[in-house]
C-alpha cells in the first residue's frame, strides 16, 4: 500500500515540475513551484516508514520509482485529478488499516503493527494534497 502512495507522489512531483517549467505566466509558475514544495520530503517519509515496516528495498530503487510514476502519468495528466486520486487512495488505505482485524505475527513489523504512525503520516499527506486543491482552485490557475 505504501508503494502505491510513493509512486503517486513521485508522479505528482514530476507533473508539478513539468508544469512549473512550462507555465505561460509567472503566477502559474509560482503556483506550481509552491505546490511542489515538500513532496520530496513526503516521498522520503513514506519510503522510510515502508522500509521500517519490512517492505523490500525495491521501494528505494530510483528506476523502479520513476517507471511506476511514468505509468501513473499515462493515466493522470491533470494535476487536480491526480491530487484527488491520491487523497482517495490514502483514505482507502487508512480505512483498510483501521478496519483490519487480522492478527499480526509476533516479531513481524508491518504497516498494521505501526498502524498509528502510518495513519498519521498518510493523514498529513492527504491534508497537504487538500490544501493543494484549494490553491489550484483559488491560486490563480486560469
Amino acid at each position: 500500500m505504501l508503494i502505491v502512495i510513493a509512486n503517486l507522489l513521485t508522479a505528482l512531483n514530476q507533473l508539478l515540475k513539468q508544469n512549473h517549467l512550462v507555465s505561460e505566466n509567472y503566477q502559474n509558475h509560482l503556483l506550481f513551484e509552491r505546490l511542489g514544495e515538500g513532496i520530496d520530503e513526503d516521498i522520503d517519509r513514506v519510503k522510510e516508514i515502508a522500509l521500517a515496516c519490512g517492505y523490500s528495498e525495491d521501494i528505494a530503487n530510483a528506476q523502479k520509482s520513476l517507471a511506476a510514476a511514468s505509468e501513473v502519468l499515462e493515466e493522470f495528466s491533470d494535476i487536480e485529478l491526480l491530487e484527488k486520486h491520491i487523497i482517495t487512495k490514502i483514505n482507502q488505505f487508512i480505512d483498510e488499516l483501521n478496519n483490519n482485524e487480522t492478527e499480526t505475527l509476533d516479531g513481524v513489523f508491518n504497516e498494521y503493527t505501526a498502524k498509528q504512525a502510518v495513519c498519521n503520516m498518510l493523514g498529513d499527506i492527504a491534508e497537504k494534497r487538500t490544501r493543494d486543491l484549494y490553491l489550484l482552485r483559488f491560486g490563480g490557475r486560469q
